[in-house]
């Protein structure tokens, strides 16, 4: 409705212009330019209407692997450690990640389930990133303590009534599937597609 009103507005006001350019009495240099800036307008707005892409996804597809699929091309070696069976295994294969069990060296990220364990040989692994399932990802301990193992960045995305948003580096917020991050590039990136996917969640503090 308030689209549509205001492409009416502009319509009308450029037809106005036009009458007044056929009555004025400008040099015909002046009238051609302004003319040609009229139209410039009319076809950027034409524009703006009809190039639109609309594109079906896998209904399987959510922002968490969205920002998996997009960070593939960002880690050297494409290992990723995966704990437990929140994460689709199968769907990262498909991406071309190799899968490998919580443990060894040379990994890029974890995705784990927050235990202890496996928080500590991502530390020792050299990761880096660490993703956290949304039923740990948003403790305050958990932020803490990745914090001082040299995770300081951190996006979160969590559920809304809608469909999904984030919130990145904020002291409180709701809670979601957590990914921390040691690489400021890396976050870089990830931050980048979120706000290109999703909506921001600003966190302010209550005045309770």
């Amino acid at each position: 409705m308030c689209g549509h009103a205001l492409n009416i507005t502009v319509h009308e006001r450029l037809d106005r212009m036009e009458d007044g350019l056929e009555n004025s009495t400008l040099p015909e240099t002046q009238k051609a330019l302004l003319e040609a800036s009229i139209r410039h307008s009319e076809l950027l707005g034409e524009m703006r209407m009809q190039h639109r892409a609309v594109v079906e996804t896998d209904p399987t597809w959510t922002p968490e692997t969205g920002l998996l699929e997009f960070l593939y091309s960002y880690f050297p070696s494409r290992r990723i450690a995966v704990e437990g069976q929140w994460w689709n295994a199968d769907g990262l294969r498909r991406f071309g990640y190799e899968v490998v069990t919580p443990g060894g060296g040379g990994i890029d990220a974890v995705l784990t389930m927050g235990s202890q364990e496996s928080l500590a040989g991502t530390v020792a692994s050299g990761s880096r990133m660490i993703a956290v399932s949304p039923d740990s990802g948003n403790g305050a301990d958990l932020v803490k303590t990745l914090r001082a193992a040299g995770f300081p960045w951190r996006i979160v995305i969590h559920a809304v009534p809608d469909g999904s948003a984030f919130h990145a580096n904020a002291s409180s917020g709701p809670a979601g599937t957590a990914f921390f991050f040691a690489d400021y590039a890396l976050f870089a990136q990830a931050l980048t597609w979120c706000t290109a996917v999703l909506p921001r969640t600003i966190c302010v503090p209550g005045r309770g």
